[in-house]
């Protein structure tokens, strides 16, 4: 195995920079709403007390930028209930939703969890995805097709 394959399965970079396309349903927005709370400098707010006093068990620290992301888009979201809004996220803010969408969590009759993991992974994976798909056509192409290349005259 080479170096680079080893640093490749050991370390991967997350990127800050929100350039990733996410579709998300109000019942997302709101559940990942719920269980993030804003991060603070200590030296910037000594002696200050948490809003959220009592977080729920999945509850992870995020940035404002990200709080001010899901924000417009539950805005967005409630001004056209039933239609997914789409975020522009980085590929931090979709291993953060990561941490917070437990497989079993239900909003209301929407399986949260499952739906937000899939899309996390979705992407996440795009690139690899679409590489695998692609040879996958390729493969089905090519299945069943007889050419001969002029290898038996050699």
């Amino acid at each position: 195995m080479s170096d680079n394959q080893r640093e490749e399965d050991h370390f991967h970079p997350i990127s800050d920079a929100r350039d990733i396309e996410v579709s998300l349903s109000l019942q997302e927005l709101l559940f990942i709403d719920d269980h993030v709370t804003l991060l603070v400098s200590e030296r910037d707010f000594q002696n200050v007390v948490p809003l959220k006093s009592r977080l729920p068990a999945s509850c992870v620290g995020v940035d404002l930028g990200f709080i001010q992301l899901i924000g417009k888009a539950l805005l967005e979201a409630f001004s056209d209930v039933g239609r997914d809004v789409v975020a522009i996220l980085s590929s931090g803010d979709l291993l953060t939703i990561r941490e917070i969408a437990l497989t079993p969590i239900q909003y209301g009759t929407a399986n949260v969890g499952v739906s937000l993991k899939r899309k996390v992974y979705s992407a996440l994976f795009a690139m690899e995805l679409e590489g695998i798909e692609e040879e996958k056509n390729f493969d089905a192409l090519l299945e069943g097709l007889d050419i001969d290349l002029g290898e038996s005259r050699l």
